[in-house]
């Protein structure tokens, strides 16, 4: 889901404006009807693009060859 940054034309604004907080003229929300109403009064709008997070990676899985060299010393013996 996208969310969208709302500039305040004023930088120091901290404060609530209608459904979203702005903390030093900043607001963030997910909600693309209100930061489309932001935009047509007079706000600057920015997509943030989130960065997907990786899938993590199995642990490799160890070589066997130890447990193979183990059993044939105990064929040897």
């Amino acid at each position: 889901m996208a969310k969208y940054e709302i500039k305040s034309p004023n930088e120091r604004l901290t404060a609530k404006r209608g459904k979203a907080t702005f903390v030093n003229g900043l607001a963030v929300t997910e909600d693309e009807k209100l930061a489309t109403a932001y935009k047509l009064t007079g706000y600057e709008v920015n997509v943030i693009e989130e960065k997907k997070p990786e899938p993590k990676k199995a642990p490799a899985k160890k070589a066997t060859t130890t447990r193979k060299k183990a059993a044939a010393k105990k064929k040897e013996e």
